[in-house]
């Protein structure tokens, strides 16, 4: 039905699709929300359609048409649109193979900043995302605030076992002024920097920062103080001298045009004989992922697999071909090689 209406109400555009969200990639979220503020008219269209007929259909466009058609709606689609396209340049940069350590670590500290800001300085960004809401209000000719409650209001307390109910779960915040609406804006700024806190504390940055020691195009190179930490943890005692060597060995070999674009490379020159605990050490950062990116993707690719039509499928085929596919996202060359 989307890709019947859409070409009469944007002839000559090319038709677009709605994106499915996950709940494991930010930027798939960004990517969802931008398509339905692209196809919105189309969206309400459809549903009109659907709500013209009979049946369950009828019944749930016309309830999906009600929560819509209201600014409040408007209002959380362009604020979660502004603030998953501010912090999908933070997940590109995560899964970005170029980017170094403490370029990762400057993006999420300023995606946090940029949350921060339009929590402070909400008066800028919160009118600006109003002015949006407005144009959209008039674009599709939409009027209602938020939606009418229709419930029969009690003449008694609502009682449980004998005791008052005074909770509130399952109510939504009602909307009927600007003042609401800020005060929405607010509390999910809020959400949004407290999940980044827990996510991204400044002492979980401690290993992601180690490993930017051993890096010679990190400006962390040569850190000492960024060692000591993991080297308490895992009882590795890196003497000063040991340390000292090894980096103007690092300097030495980058100056013979020797380049170390990983911790895999710096490995192969950190010999055993000679750098017994920097060697240990380097095993035990290249062994621990700095971010769960990697078994999330693992996780995702998994759930593509493992499909309802393949759920006979053993443990050990699942996970052959998921390794299969991760080493080929990795290597692209390797398809050609079994083509081949």
């Amino acid at each position: 039905m989307l890709q019947v209406i859409e070409p009469l109400l944007h002839p000559g555009r090319r038709c677009l699709e709605l994106e499915r969200s996950t709940d494991t990639r930010w930027s798939s979220k960004s990517g969802a929300v931008s398509k339905v503020l692209t196809l919105l008219n189309v969206i309400l269209e459809v549903l009109a359609e659907y709500a013209e007929s009979s049946g369950q259909s009828k019944v749930e466009a016309q309830s999906l048409l009600q929560q819509i058609q209201t600014k409040k709606f408007l209002f959380l689609l362009v604020t979660f649109g502004k603030l998953f396209q501010t912090s999908d340049f933070a997940t590109q940069g995560l899964q970005s193979p170029t980017l170094s350590v403490p370029e990762c670590i400057d993006l999420i500290e300023g995606l946090k900043e940029s949350f921060a800001r339009f929590r402070d300085n909400s008066v800028c960004d919160f009118e600006e995302v109003m002015k949006l809401t407005e144009e959209l209000m008039q674009k599709i000719e939409i009027t209602s605030w938020d939606i009418t409650p229709q419930t029969r209001v009690r003449k008694v307390s609502a009682r449980l076992a004998g005791s008052v109910v005074t909770t509130s779960l399952g109510k939504a915040t009602s909307v009927r002024n600007d003042d609401d609406l800020r005060h929405i804006w607010n509390d999910i700024l809020d959400r949004q920097l407290t999940e980044l806190d827990n996510r991204f504390q400044e002492d979980q940055y401690g290993i992601m920062r180690v490993a930017a020691t051993f890096l010679p195009q990190s400006k962390n190179f040569a850190e000492k103080d960024s060692l000591r930490a993991l080297c308490d943890h895992f009882h590795i005692l890196v003497g000063n001298a040991e340390l000292t060597v090894f980096i103007e060995q690092l300097r030495r070999k980058v100056g013979n045009c020797l380049e170390f674009p990983s911790l895999m490379e710096v490995l192969d020159i950190c010999a055993p004989d000679i750098f017994p605990n920097l060697n240990k050490l380097l095993q035990v950062i290249i062994t621990l992922p700095m971010t769960s990116c990697s078994v999330e993707r693992l996780f995702s690719t998994a759930g593509r697999i493992k499909t309802d039509l393949k759920a006979s499928m053993s443990t050990t085929r699942l996970n052959k071909l998921c390794l299969f596919v991760l080493l080929f996202i990795s290597n692209h060359a390797l398809l050609r090689v079994f083509i081949i």
